[in-house]
């Protein structure tokens, strides 16, 4: 009978191998945790881009809370909706073809005729 014969790898070898793995065990471990630490801060600066944004739509609604409370606002707000009207003033409501012409060029963002253009307009007719 043929006897096995041991395979003998010397110590030193077996040293650096385990050497090597732990090297590379270790450098894995330390790009993975920077990696994470890079992802973690592009998320903090996403999200304090996102405070930053929240902050300034929450002062534009504490404005527009601010303003929608004063007397103004609700002043003209019964005028538009209601047509209210303060005493001793008069209510002119324009009707025909002349209000539906200027709800049409604001829909088109056109100027409004200056005053000179509409006395010119009558007194010698539209041209």
């Amino acid at each position: 009978m043929a006897k096995k014969r041991k395979i003998q790898i010397p110590v030193t070898k077996i040293i650096k191998i385990a050497v090597v793995f732990i090297v590379f065990y270790a450098f894995f471990g330390l790009y993975k945790a920077l990696w994470d630490n890079y992802k973690i801060n592009q998320q903090i600066k996403n999200l304090e881009l996102d405070v930053a944004v929240l902050e300034v739509k929450n002062t534009e609604l504490k404005n527009l809370i601010v303003y929608l409370e004063t007397d103004s606002y609700k002043e003209k707000q019964a005028r538009e909706r209601f047509g209210l009207a303060k005493r001793g003033e008069t209510v002119l409501v324009i009707s025909g073809q002349e209000a539906q012409e200027f709800a049409a060029k604001e829909k088109r963002g056109e100027e409004p005729k200056t005053n000179q253009e509409l006395w010119g307009d009558y007194f010698f007719g539209k041209l």
